[in-house]
């Protein structure tokens, strides 16, 4: 910093750095590119359900609802800023029983977007706004519907959560996505019965019960047959 006095030049040994209001700052004495950061985004997504191809569980597709729109009408919009990505991590509610963790969600390693740690845990998906089909639902709030795809899962459940982002930061993530499993075809059901949700799987139809592809509840038995009620998980006709 140089300061003129009287024809004289004083100089000084300062230190200066730049600090936004979101938090960021810039190391000091360097140059600094500011584009009107604002804020992180104010929402959560919300109404996040996921669901599989029947033959196709390494497949999952994911939709949620998301506004940049202040609904409540609190937020300062001097320092407005749209959210430009999601981030998608699968999770375990509290409450689920099974015996591994979410972070081994990808079978492969494959899908596109995709990271994790070297030990496979922590995996994430970064997805811009812009790779995202969306639906208008609601225009005059803003609400619309992001949809997206990822590979290379294995057979079992998962859960998932998103979360919206802009240069600024981050917003909070959504309530956990309904349990994804595999969809069976008509002639398999699904093994809800099962106390590990790892082993909740599509499994072959018993002779004499129509599945439909339905979940071990709603199995029932064809004409002619009855279910032995001593039988395990009353599987037997």
């Amino acid at each position: 910093m140089r300061l003129a006095f009287n024809n004289r030049i004083a100089y000084f040994d300062l230190e200066v750095k730049v600090v936004l209001r979101s938090g960021q700052e810039s190391d000091p004495n360097q140059l600094f590119g500011y584009d009107g950061l604002g804020d992180p985004p104010f929402n959560q997504p919300f109404g996040l359900i996921g669901y599989r191809d029947i033959g196709s569980p390494e497949t999952v597709h994911l939709r949620w609802l998301y506004t940049d729109m202040d609904l409540s009408g609190t937020r300062d919009t001097r320092y407005y800023r749209d959210a430009d990505r999601f981030v998608i991590q699968p999770v375990v509610p509290s409450g689920v029983h099974t015996r591994t963790t979410a972070g081994t969600a990808l079978g492969n390693g494959s899908s596109d977007n995709a990271t994790a740690d070297e030990d496979g845990s922590s995996l994430l998906w970064n997805v811009q706004k812009t790779q995202l089909t969306n639906i208008p639902i609601d225009p005059e709030r803003g609400i619309y519907e992001y949809t997206y795809t990822m590979v290379g899962f294995e057979r079992k459940p998962y859960w998932f959560e998103v979360q919206a982002l802009n240069n600024a930061g981050s917003g909070n993530f959504s309530a956990p996505s309904n349990m994804v499993t595999e969809s069976c075809n008509k002639d398999q059901f699904l093994q809800t019965n099962q106390e590990d949700t790892n082993s909740i799987l599509c499994a072959d139809c018993p002779e004499g019960a129509f599945c439909a592809g339905l979940d071990h509840d709603n199995v029932t038995a064809l004409q002619g047959y009855w279910r032995v009620p001593w039988s395990d998980y009353g599987l037997v006709f």
